[in-house]
């Protein structure tokens, strides 16, 4: 009987753990908006990058370049000075306030420079996405080295 009340509390306690670290809706939205701006930096299309940038796109590189949205859009279309292969997020974190998620994670990114040799990147990375009508865009994003 003890072995009985110890398993059902044991298995109280992992599913109750579950749900508090599981993702609310609105930031399984922010997840799903990152993932769309990943496969929109590889793919190079500006078609896909666009509706998710706010207008007032303040992006931060790790070198300390900042640009705005044409220019951003712009370098990730040329794919110069890189061609992005993949794009990995680990340690994400998400926080809402209202309309406005911060999101923390680390990046290790794949890609080749324009002569065609491979680029490896690992950074840390802080992104601010705003909530329009037409869904959560991009507003600032700004990188550092680890």
């Amino acid at each position: 009987m003890k072995k009985q009340i110890f398993l059902y509390f044991l298995i109280l306690f992992l599913g109750l753990r579950n749900e508090s670290s599981a993702q609310s809706a609105e930031e399984q939205n922010v997840s799903k908006s990152i993932d769309r701006l990943v496969v929109a930096m590889i793919a190079a299309d500006r078609e896909m990058l666009n509706p998710l940038l706010s207008d007032a796109l303040h992006y931060g590189h790790s070198s300390g370049l900042v640009q705005d949205k044409s220019g951003f859009v712009d370098e990730v279309v040329s794919k110069s000075p890189l061609s992005y292969i993949s794009i990995d997020r680990e340690k994400e974190v998400i926080h809402l306030s209202k309309k406005t998620a911060t999101v923390s994670h680390i990046l290790t990114i794949k890609g080749k420079n324009p002569a065609g040799d491979p680029v490896n990147i690992r950074i840390g990375n802080m992104m601010v996405w705003e909530k329009e009508k037409s869904g959560w865009k991009l507003l600032a994003r700004q990188a550092y080295k680890l």
